[in-house]
């Protein structure tokens, strides 16, 4: 399938090579035969027969969605305060040195996206409802690498559900901004603008904390409901806390969406003070992002003893970390980020995570749209968990490694191909299973 759609991508993609680069176009991105079609005639010109001008046509290359504006439908909703949007990703990745099994898969995610601006729909000013599905096809490529950190971040189970419903209502300016409703709590907490382009999923939220809760925290592929607050305190500084269902979906499916509460389950309550300057793309201020976060689960859960792990009735503890995210833009084309947290080994397989990266937009002339990153993340087991498999006869890694380099090539406002390569050190962190290398390829397309 993913050849498939590289052949059709290719074929598409000629004619614009073959294009000549000589073409002009007018102020508003019109092609160049029709660039002067409604500039004011002179006096010559107005005693010649008019020429019938075609409607203005924006080409496929150049609009922000591959499925256009619906003949203006879209635009037209979108006037109207109702915003459609959605994405489709496709990984063809696959193990082809080391590892478990040197197999290729193919993972497709896609989402469906509804936002309304309530002003302009509803009159009421300062407040968003957001509506999102997802449907993913259920491959995997860790079954084949063998790493813990999950070499693609769109990698699931198979299902198809809604996987966000919210409402956020902005006071005072915007300085104070209240959510609720079934909620991905990566969305705002534990973020970093470069390392998002990259394909592992560790890059996204860190290891120690991806790895808690019953189904997980309320990040992708499971989310729950939630509350979150959101302050500007003083200048640059935000404040932003969440109280969040500590078990997404249900205790039998994971990728239920679930509206019920049950207060057995306890609460993921999350707290983050950013120091962040953000001119925007005019300004000639760099981005830059200092945060420091903590999590917590109010309901406790079994602990490792050295000879496995406990029982509920012999010791429970507190899940609970703090992770740190600095990001710093350098120039107008390079950005620095670094990212880590901790967690209790004495409960959790993964004390702590630590990632860092560079990413370079526009690498090249010509290709303002395009980027280059290379990003290194460590995982390390926590000694009771270590301690716990010694004791079982099973030996361990102190920690996996992978280090990742892609290139986000922008062949079209709505369309990306980005090739990806990684090398994971200590796959899963089993000394059995040899360093690995994964690799292959993304597709990307703006619905």
């Amino acid at each position: 399938m993913f050849r498939a759609a590289l052949l059709v991508s290719g074929i598409l993609i000629c004619p614009i090579i073959s294009a000549s680069a000589d073409e002009k176009a007018d102020s508003l991105g019109r092609p160049a035969l029709f660039a002067d079609a409604a500039a004011p005639a002179t006096s010559k010109e107005s005693a010649e027969p008019s020429v019938y001008a075609p409607p203005e046509q924006t080409s496929l290359w150049k609009q922000d969605a591959l499925l256009g504006s619906w003949g203006d439908l879209r635009t037209s909703l979108d006037g109207a305060g109702f915003r459609f949007s959605g994405t489709y990703k496709g990984d063809n990745l696959g193990d082809f040195a080391g590892g478990l099994r040197h197999r290729f898969a193919y993972i497709h995610n896609i989402d469906f996206n509804l936002t309304v601006d309530g002003e302009k729909a509803l009159g009421w000013t300062g407040s968003t409802f957001f509506a999102q599905v997802f449907h993913n096809n259920g491959g995997s490529f860790s079954q084949y690498a063998g790493d813990a950190q999950v070499a693609s971040n769109i990698e699931a189970g198979q299902f198809t559900k809604l996987y966000q419903f919210w409402l956020q209502q902005d006071l005072f300016d915007g300085n104070l901004s209240l959510l609720g409703g079934l909620y991905d709590a990566s969305s705002d907490f534990y973020t970093s603008r470069s390392s998002s382009a990259f394909l592992n999923s560790t890059f996204g939220t860190g290891k120690e904390l991806a790895q808690t809760g019953l189904n997980g925290p309320s990040i992708f592929p499971n989310t729950a409901l939630g509350f979150r607050v959101r302050a500007a305190i003083a200048g640059p500084l935000v404040l932003e806390a969440a109280a969040i269902d500590a078990t997404p979906g249900t205790a039998d499916n994971p990728f239920a969406p679930s509206f019920a509460v049950d207060a057995r389950d306890g609460a993921l309550l999350l707290g983050e003070v950013a120091y962040i300057i953000d001119g925007g793309p005019e300004s000639a201020e760099l981005y830059t992002k200092i945060s420091v976060g903590a999590w917590r689960y109010t309901e406790a859960v079994p602990a490792f003893y050295e000879n496995g792990y406990s029982e509920e009735s012999i010791l429970r503890g507190s899940n609970r970390g703090l992770y740190c995210v600095a990001e710093r833009q350098i120039t107008s084309s390079l950005a620095l980020f670094v990212r880590g947290g901790f967690a209790p080994q004495e409960m959790n397989q993964f004390g702590g995570s630590l990632c860092a990266g560079v990413m370079i937009n526009a690498p090249f002339a010509g290709r303002d749209d395009d980027q280059f990153g290379i990003g290194i993340a460590y995982a390390e087991n926590g000694r009771a968990f270590r301690s716990a498999m010694d004791h079982s006869g099973i030996r361990t890694e102190a920690a996996e490694l992978t280090v990742e380099g892609t290139y986000r090539l922008a062949v079209a406002p709505w369309l990306v191909l980005q090739p990806d390569i990684q090398y994971i050190s200590n796959p899963g962190t089993d000394p059995g299973v040899f360093d690995a290398w994964v690799g292959g390829m993304r597709l990307e397309v703006r619905l």
